[in-house]
Parts: structure tokens; C-alpha cells; sequence
């Protein structure tokens, strides 16, 4: 996590200058260049730094008393922004790696920052950032109508790392996936299984393949594109032909169970799972 310091952006305090002198002109061309070229405001230090200044730039009506960002770059995670003069700019500055990649989002309130905490608001309060077209979404499960779909806006900074595998590639022959449910007496539970057969998939002939198993099998198969990722690294023959197996934890409290050591768990995966597996596929 990042500590917020009192850093100031450079075309912030020349934008301050102005308004202060009276000229309104220049807060409306500021906000007409943000939003032809997104946020947050990245700007380099004068200095040969390995890190930038990261400007989070929220524009609000009347009536907004607050606004947050809410991300895990600064501790506490839910961080108050300023807001510029009397204007509709609410600002939150920091120092950041030129190599970061993260999440974030605003939360905008009609309650002064000390009358709200961030555990005191639904999700359906949070606010991605309407500037900036990256986002990420969480909660989209799409074998369940009633899941709630969160989007965090995506920030990435000059020198994050390629992520050469998560893009589709038109030559890549792609693994087969299938859904199922399996059913547990051990755990007196029911779960999805997600199961990647990789491309020319053949049972009962020559080895059989290595098995992967995969826990929070919804977020691996839903929110990171990990069917891409294995048909990439398949076709470059960074690994071998593979079959994945990725196990649902149905929520938080039986997640929060069954993954820390817990003996029924654990006979469920030698007693129940691994028997299913190879009735099912040549591992």
C-alpha cells in the first residue's frame, strides 16, 4: 500500500493559480482535456524518478459533500480526496510506481467524509471512474441471475508488465470447458466444477495428462481469463497439455471453512473429488 503524501499535481496548482486569479475559462478547458484524454492525470517528476504523480480526478453537482477513492494502493484503503476551491474537481494525488497495474473506484456522498465509512454503504454506492474506459468486473457470475456486478476502473501506469497470455489469439486452437455439479456426502454440499480439456483432447489414448486443480474455481473462471491463458501457454509449449479442474467455494463462509485445513475438505478432494475426476477424464 501506498501512504498518501501531500504531493501536489504540477498542472493542478497552475490550474489553482488561475481560478484564484478569477479566470473561470481555464477549469472549463481542463475538464474538456480530461475527457478527451482520460484519468487518472499521469505526470512525471522533474527528477529521474522511477515513479509517477497519479492524479484521481472526480467532477460532481450539487449536493456532494464527499467524495473517496477507495482502492488498495493507500492505507486505510478508503482514502478522503479535496476537493479544488469552490469548483466541481474533486482531487486525490499520490506517489506511485511507474510499473503498477491496480483497481480503483470513487465513492461520492451527500454526507460530510467523517459522517460515512466505507462499511456503513452498499456496493451499489461505489462509482467507477467515467474517464477512463478500463475496467475490471467482479460479481458477474453468469450461472447466477442474482450475482451483483461490481466494475472497478483499471489503472496502469507506463512500465507495468506485458500480460502477453490473457488476449485471445486468432491461431490458437482453444481447450473445450465443461460444467458440472458435483455433489459431496463428506461435506453434505453441492458445487459447480469447471473442467478445461486443452485443444485435441483424446481419453484412453497414450498418457494420460497432468491435472491442475484450481480452489475459487468461479473467479478463475469467470473473472481472470484463464481458459485463454492455458490455450496461450499450451500453444507456445510454456507447459503441456493440461487438464484443469476448478472447484466452486460456493460463498465466504464455507470458503472461509473448508480452505483452512479442515479434515472433511480434505476427504472430500481424496475420497469423493479425485475418484469423480478419473471416472471423468484421463488424468
Amino acid at each position: 500500500m501506498i501512504t498518501t503524501e501531500p504531493i501536489r499535481s504540477p498542472q493542478l496548482n497552475r490550474l489553482q493559480h488561475e481560478l484564484e486569479s478569477g479566470n473561470k475559462e481555464p477549469l472549463k478547458l481542463f475538464w474538456k482535456r480530461i475527457k478527451e484524454q482520460g484519468t487518472p492525470l499521469v505526470e512525471e517528476f522533474e527528477s529521474d524518478s522511477q515513479d509517477r504523480i497519479v492524479t484521481f480526478l472526480w467532477q460532481t453537482g450539487g449536493g456532494t459533500k464527499s467524495v473517496a477513492l477507495v482502492s488498495q494502493m493507500t492505507k486505510p484503503t478508503t482514502c478522503p480526496m479535496t476537493r479544488l476551491l469552490d469548483t466541481d474537481l474533486w482531487y486525490i494525488t499520490l506517489q506511485l510506481p511507474a510499473n503498477l497495474r491496480a483497481t480503483y473506484r470513487f465513492l461520492p456522498s451527500d454526507l460530510p467524509a467523517s459522517a460515512k465509512g466505507a462499511f456503513d454503504v452498499s456496493r451499489a454506492e461505489y462509482r467507477s471512474d467515467p474517464f477512463n474506459p478500463k475496467v475490471f468486473a467482479f460479481y458477474d457470475d453468469k450461472e447466477d441471475p442474482t450475482g451483483l456486478k461490481v466494475t472497478h476502473s483499471v489503472l496502469e501506469l507506463p512500465n507495468a508488465a506485458p500480460q502477453p497470455w490473457i488476449e485471445p489469439q486468432g491461431y490458437v486452437s482453444k481447450g473445450k470447458v465443461q460444467l458440472h455439479q458435483l455433489q459431496s456426502r463428506i461435506l453434505g454440499n453441492e458445487r459447480r466444477v469447471w473442467v478445461y480439456s486443452p485443444a485435441k483432447y483424446t481419453a484412453g489414448l497414450g498418457q494420460p495428462y497432468p491435472l491442475f486443480v484450481l480452489f475459487d474455481g468461479w473467479a478463475y473462471a469467470r473473472l481472470i481469463p484463464t481458459f485463454t491463458i492455458l490455450d496461450n501457454l499450451v500453444a507456445a509449449r510454456v507447459i503441456p497439455p493440461v487438464v484443469v479442474v476448478l472447484l466452486d467455494s460456493l460463498d465466504a463462509e464455507t470458503r472461509s471453512r473448508e480452505l483452512v485445513f479442515y479434515k472433511p475438505f480434505n476427504d472430500f478432494l481424496v475420497t469423493e473429488f479425485l475418484p469423480w475426476v478419473l471416472t471423468q477424464y484421463a488424468i
